[in-house]
């Protein structure tokens, strides 16, 4: 279904004629989609007007649960009785890219607080540096950190000053070109004292 359910088109030609139990989309290009069977896992690069076997390395096995790992490109299958698999997925072409995922607008962080600041990313190389400006736009982006792995998550400790205008501004060390930054503002509050 491309309508949320509406309507449907059967893509199960090149099918073998076992349950499917699971199917998952690519994330990054809607034309790969996965199928788990009863058989093990099928692909289709053309959004499935067709089909080829996807088990490389894999047993002949009931899937039962088919996830992506966007940022790593690794399809993971949870089988039955033989446990998880994981493995590449399809290459996609899909240029490479920064997103932030919090904060990216509206979220109250409270000041003194350990937030876990975090992005995804796909084909960047590298390190990664994250920037903190606290009267968006007019503000100055201040270096949160440097360097930092790309590893999709970074913990930091709120500081203040108080402000409803603070972005996050995740940026490829290596190729500066690749920059995201939060959505929307967000808040950072002092805590609050209850008596």
């Amino acid at each position: 279904s491309y309508n949320y359910g509406e309507t449907w088109t059967n893509i199960s030609e090149g099918l073998p004629n076992v349950p499917a139990n699971t199917v998952t989309v690519h994330p990054y290009d809607g034309n790969h989609v996965y199928v788990g069977t009863d058989v093990g896992v099928f692909f289709s690069d053309d959004a499935g007007n067709t089909w080829q076997s996807w088990n490389t390395g894999m047993p002949n096995v009931i899937v039962n649960e088919l996830e992506f790992h966007a940022t790593s490109n690794t399809l993971v299958a949870a089988t039955y009785g033989r446990g998880l698999w994981a493995s590449e997925a399809e290459p996609v072409n899909v240029d490479p890219f920064i997103s932030v995922a919090f904060p990216n607008g509206g979220e109250e962080l409270i000041i003194g607080d350990t937030e876990t600041i975090r992005w995804n990313s796909y084909g960047v190389d590298g390190n990664i540096r994250i920037e903190l400006d606290r009267d968006y736009p007019s503000g100055d982006w201040e270096v949160l950190f440097i360097g930092v792995e790309n590893d999709w998550s970074e913990p930091w400790i709120a500081t203040g000053p108080m402000t409803e205008n603070a972005r996050i501004r995740v940026i490829s060390v290596d190729n500066p070109e690749l920059i995201a930054e939060s959505a929307e503002s967000f808040s950072l509050l002092q805590p609050s004292i209850t008596i």
